[in-house]
């Protein structure tokens, strides 16, 4: 007995068409045959979010076993792909390249080191911000130039000049910290020198 393509309108033979509807959540009989569901996935993989792929007849959202029963094998890896990286992605620790080569990797040290090394193409993302590193500019910088995208270059160097003498605060704070686990007043002339065993 052959039937109709609702998509090809081929005739096609009963064999060439699912036994059953194509997903649980479809309530109507399979009028698309098997490479046309194949070819529908493999569209809507192509333009559509990998969870949102639907059935070409109804439209319902396919389960993630619906579609590797009908997809071919290229599709049915792609939709892996996109689901293991979805779910990557979900990781606070993960972070896409920059560049937009499709690589991303896990950044364990996260904004204590934002520099991220792209382990595909040696690219410089920034891990706080998802953008290429801003060289020369630290994250906080960064981050104050972006509180108004429409300020002038001047107003964007006076943040860059805030966000520095922030920065150099600190790491003379840290610095002062060091010195005073590490030295002591001298007796006689009471300058700071470092310890060298003994008291």
């Amino acid at each position: 007995m052959a039937q109709e393509c609702s998509i090809c309108a081929e005739l096609k033979s009963t064999e060439q068409y699912p036994a059953s509807p194509i997903s649980q959540e479809c309530a109507h009989a399979p009028t698309t045959c098997l490479s046309c569901i194949a070819r529908a996935i493999k569209t809507d993989l192509s333009s559509k979010p990998w969870e949102k792929v639907g059935c070409p007849e109804c439209g319902v959202t396919l389960e993630y076993q619906v579609v590797q029963k009908y997809a071919d094998r290229e599709t049915r890896a792609k939709h892996d792909r996109l689901m293991v990286l979805h779910t990557l992605q979900q990781s606070p620790d993960f972070v896409w390249c920059s560049s937009g080569c499709g690589s991303g990797q896990f950044h364990d040290t996260g904004e204590s080191e934002p520099i991220v090394k792209c382990t595909s193409c040696g690219h410089l993302t920034c891990f706080q911000h998802k953008v290429t590193w801003h060289e020369g500019v630290t994250c906080e910088a960064f981050e104050l130039t972006q509180l108004d995208p429409g300020a002038s270059p001047r107003q964007d160097s006076r943040a860059v000049e805030i966000a520095e003498a922030l920065r150099h605060k600190r790491e003379n704070d840290a610095s002062k910290a060091t010195i005073e686990l590490t030295t002591k007043a001298c007796p006689e002339c009471k300058s700071q020198i470092e310890k060298n065993g003994g008291w």
